[in-house]
């Protein structure tokens, strides 16, 4: 691999990247159920349209969950690593290895996606605590909802939460 086939991977998979992080964000904003006339929606619904909707007409969605958008994804991230396997060795190896890594790829980008919105925010209830406003509230929606559908499986934590927050806890 030569100076210019390493410059060629990074700039091709930085551009993926992105798009990959569009084609999530607008799987986390549809399954928060965030408003659509968002600013960051619409870019978000404008931007995956394209590839979007020839796929929907084959996928259907599943149990209110946009599969299309997930199964483009993972399939962005298959066609990435392939990508840069033949660039780096010359082959792209076997099919099922590549979509087993392009799963595991695609839910560590999904679990960032919600690690970097609990941060945000985070960090804007410090900044403007009564703040109301379209960003930062799919955050702490999507947070929530996430929170919510792990304590249901986890009946401990569950517990757990509801006796922390209850006001014979604080007096203690």
């Amino acid at each position: 691999m030569n100076a210019l086939s390493g410059a060629a991977i990074f700039v091709v998979q930085t551009l993926v990247s992105l798009y990959l992080v569009i084609v999530l964000l607008r799987f986390v904003l549809q399954l928060v159920k965030t408003n659509f006339y968002n600013p960051l929606s619409q870019f978000a619904v404008r931007a995956t349209q394209p590839l979007l909707k020839p796929i929907r007409r084959i996928i259907p969605s599943v149990f209110g969950l946009d599969t299309s958008s997930l199964i483009l994804s993972i399939v962005i991230q298959a066609l990435l690593m392939a990508f840069v396997l033949m660039v780096t060795y010359g082959t792209f190896g076997d099919i099922p290895h590549l979509l087993m890594w392009a799963v595991i790829g695609v839910t560590s980008l999904f679990l960032k996606i919600f690690w970097v919105a609990m941060i945000v925010m985070v960090i804007v209830s410090w900044i403007a605590p009564a703040a109301t406003t379209p960003p930062p509230s799919w955050p702490t929606r999507s947070a929530s909802r996430c929170w919510h559908r792990f304590a249901s499986w986890c009946p401990t934590s569950e517990a757990w939460i509801f006796r922390r927050s209850s006001p014979s806890w604080r007096s203690r």
